[in-house]
């Protein structure tokens, strides 16, 4: 709930911030639908002001620069590193078939 509700919070201020804040906002919505790398708390703040009101829009812009304070502007670029792509392992067992005992031809 909080995942979809913040993200879409961030999606909306978009088209309303000046570029300066735009490019942590691309950051923010990247990591939210790729990485998940934000917790459920940090994401229930994003998600909890009320964007349609004056104070909820000063209020989500003072919790986005605290969190740009506190992750640095480049905070992703580690997992972006780290991501893999998704890997295929076959393994093959070598099954060992039973040996027979040869009869003993002395006796």
């Amino acid at each position: 709930m909080w995942v979809a509700r913040a993200r879409n919070q961030l999606a909306s201020l978009l088209e309303t911030v000046p570029e300066t804040r735009r490019q942590f906002l691309e950051l923010l919505i990247e990591d939210i639908q790729y990485y998940g790398t934000l917790s459920e708390r940090t994401l229930r703040k994003i998600a909890k002001p009320d964007i349609n009101t004056t104070d909820g829009m000063n209020e989500l812009l003072n919790i986005l620069d605290s969190l740009k304070g506190e992750l640095g502007t480049d905070y992703l670029e580690s997992y972006r590193k780290k991501k893999t792509e998704d890997q295929i392992i076959i393994t093959i067992e070598q099954q060992s078939t039973p040996v027979k005992e040869e009869e003993d031809d002395n006796g």
